[in-house]
């Protein structure tokens, strides 16, 4: 391939009953993809085969119907075959029938952000004078998988931002291991010899995450996790699971099962950022805990206590730090540092809080939600300077704290009422909105 080629490119695409989304992922690809092979799940229902079939039209493919769909010097092939409840089974079966260079991986319910598609194919060209094997890009994710904390102005929601791996040279041998986040390997290359590089590109998730989702991947992952103990990938996903669920402690008990120092080089970075984001969140879980306890009492805590408390909260803040640290992108990590900096440790951590915070605005200066957080915490400390009332200084303190909460409540809150739409229910609440922040600051 020479300097002035444009790379042949495959995107594979799993879908069932998506009509909501198909036909945009397939426009928002169709300039960049040379080829598209769709694995549809035969039980799907609805209208996404006659929407792909109408989408192949428009691009002047006239195949004839059947199982397997394709035309000599067409663009669309389209596979209906039966669910084996394994997501690697069907990527794997799109793999095989890839015929390009590289090979894009995408849900039918992602999609391509319009402003990234001559970015994408300009990163390729410069991947394959480079002998790169796999591509890490951005996946933009709506609320109802976590609590946003970014704003995606293309996108057009609050959101939360991942580095993924989408993007696989064919001659590397790729295939996916796992049956629910299943994870892409190379069977061409040598462990050692692998490289994977990252290219500043979005994919738009669009599906929500329903309640039966959850519980269909946490019945996978506890097959994957039953069939290879010594595998992190299920393990960290259960957890997260079970930490939505409140079960912080069987969460705890299988983060500490995973050896996680090996996961922190190289391309299982975003893996390893996971285990410290939850691991995080159990640890925070935990200190609040004790915390609540502890008033619930109504006595003043031991010294003993006191510095347990303290140790617990660090362990947090260290774990959000390093999941941080492991992915830049995940700014959330980032942010829930920060918070739990300023409700553990005062003006000390409110003093860290700022650093971390304005940190995370010069690498996302868009950032609503940590320009709101700073604004808080530089007006405590510019107020508790040089105060030397400490009853002052706790009640512009509990101020602060009064305002994270308003934060916290509000994305929870917008968390719910996704979350609520995503599985039909009545997702009518109070409006939720950053101005809310805003006007508690006046």
């Amino acid at each position: 391939m020479t300097e002035a080629e444009t790379p042949f490119i495959s995107v594979a695409i799993l879908a069932c009953n998506d009509e909501d989304h198909i036909v945009r992922t397939l426009d928002s690809i169709k300039t960049v993809a040379d080829e598209f092979v769709i694995i549809l799940d035969t039980k799907s229902e609805d209208r996404t085969e006659a929407l792909i079939r109408a989408f192949a039209e428009s691009l002047h493919d006239e195949s004839p119907l059947g199982s397997y769909w394709e035309t000599e010097g067409g663009r669309i092939k389209l596979f209906k075959c039966p669910w084996t409840h394994s997501f690697s089974q069907a990527r794997n079966r799109a793999i095989e029938h890839c015929t390009g260079t590289w090979i894009i991986a995408m849900d039918a319910d992602e999609e391509l952000c319009a402003a990234d598609q001559t970015r994408l194919v300009d990163g390729l060209k410069t991947a394959e004078e480079m002998g790169t094997d796999m591509v890490q890009c951005l996946l933009v994710v709506n609320p109802t998988y976590e609590t946003p904390t970014q704003f995606d102005t293309e996108f057009g929601d609050f959101c939360s931002i991942h580095n993924r791996t989408r993007i696989m040279r064919n001659s590397s041998g790729p295939f996916y291991k796992n049956r629910v986040h299943e994870q892409p390997n190379l069977g061409g290359v040598d462990l050692a010899e692998w490289r994977e590089d990252f290219l500043d590109v979005r994919f738009f998730h669009r599906g929500d995450l329903t309640s039966g989702k959850t519980d269909y991947y946490r019945a996978l992952l506890t097959l994957d996790l039953m069939d290879q103990p010594c595998d992190p990938v299920p393990a960290i996903y259960l957890a997260d699971i079970h930490m939505k669920d409140r079960k912080q402690e069987r969460a705890r008990q299988l983060l500490e099962g995973v050896d996680i120092t090996p996961l922190e080089k190289g391309r299982n970075r975003p893996i390893a950022s996971q285990w410290h984001a939850v691991m995080g969140k159990v640890q925070q879980v935990t200190w609040a805990k004790r915390k609540q306890e502890m008033e619930a009492e109504d006595r003043e805590m031991s010294d003993l206590e006191i510095s347990l408390c303290d140790e617990i909260a660090k362990d947090s803040i260290v774990a959000f730090e390093k999941a941080w640290d492991l992915q830049p992108m995940y700014v959330a990590a980032g942010i829930q540092a920060a918070v739990m900096r300023v409700i553990s440790q005062g003006k000390p951590g409110a003093e860290e809080a700022a650093i971390i915070l304005s940190t995370v605005l010069k690498q996302d200066e868009m950032n609503v939600v940590a320009g709101e957080l700073l604004a808080f915490v530089s007006e405590f400390l510019k107020n508790a300077e040089g105060e030397q009332d400490n009853e002052v200084v706790l009640a512009l303190y509990q101020q602060l704290i009064s305002k994270i909460g308003v934060y916290l409540q509000d994305m929870s809150a917008l968390e719910h009422r996704r979350n609520a739409e995503a599985n039909g229910l009545d997702g009518s609440i109070d409006s939720v909105s950053l101005e809310r922040l805003k006007t508690v600051r006046a």
